[in-house]
């Protein structure tokens, strides 16, 4: 198994800690048993929130850093969004992070079956991303090739707060993806009050196929 998590600590099973708060990445056997752990950050808050395992054995992981020291030491990016690499024992391979402000992160991750990174998450509104000039904070899908370089990015919503916290890849073709949506206007068709689940399709290249909005007059949120 290959697990992702935070970790404050800096004993028991928990080496090599950098400060704040840590991406924790632990390895087990199929029992449960430790093989390797590795603390990934710097002296600010590495909050990782998805791992897959690459066609070659190894581990990506994404989420957010706000560290620039440490394991961050020369990354490069006014965006915190971030993933980094592992090889099969658990050394970075490479990192980089993604976005233009300290409010985009990713919050979910695949991998094709040609070993590109699918991403979704949330992106500050900004004109250099297409569909990312509606106001508010964007949902954000990403695309990258196998050693990290950006392929291509999309955002989308309407002019409040809209996140994709889940995506997966469709029998059919294309991407599904969820989240949810404070919005009413742009890609929002509806909002039934408050903030809404939404789900959306789209392409391989990711244009806009179908999106529908579910829940009632409070608070949904899909994951």
């Amino acid at each position: 198994y290959i697990f992702v998590g935070e970790t404050r600590s800096n004993d028991g099973q928990v080496t090599g800690f950098h400060g704040d708060v840590d991406a924790w990445v632990v390895r087990t056997d199929a029992t449960g048993e430790l093989l390797w752990q590795r603390a990934l950050g710097g002296s600010g808050a590495e909050i990782p929130r998805a791992v897959v395992q690459t066609l070659d054995g190894g581990f990506v992981v994404a989420g957010s850093s706000g560290s620039i020291d440490g394991d961050l030491a020369g990354v490069a990016s006014t965006g915190r969004a971030w993933v980094v690499k592992l090889d099969t024992g658990g050394a970075i391979q490479w990192q980089q992070r993604y976005g233009d402000t300290s409010e985009d992160s990713f919050w979910a991750m695949e991998q094709t079956t040609s070993g590109e990174l699918l991403l979704a998450g949330v992106k500050n509104s900004t004109t250099t991303t297409p569909g990312c000039n509606q106001g508010g904070s964007n949902a954000w899908l990403v695309k990258l090739d196998s050693s990290g370089a950006l392929l291509w990015e999309r955002c989308y919503g309407g002019s409040s707060i809209d996140i994709f916290y889940a995506l997966c890849m469709s029998n059919e073709g294309g991407i599904l993806l969820a989240g949810e949506t404070w919005s009413s206007n742009g890609d929002v068709s509806t909002n039934n009050g408050l903030h809404d689940i939404w789900v959306v399709k789209v392409d391989e290249q990711g244009d806009l196929q179908w999106e529908k909005s579910l829940g009632g007059s409070s608070i949904e949120s899909a994951r």
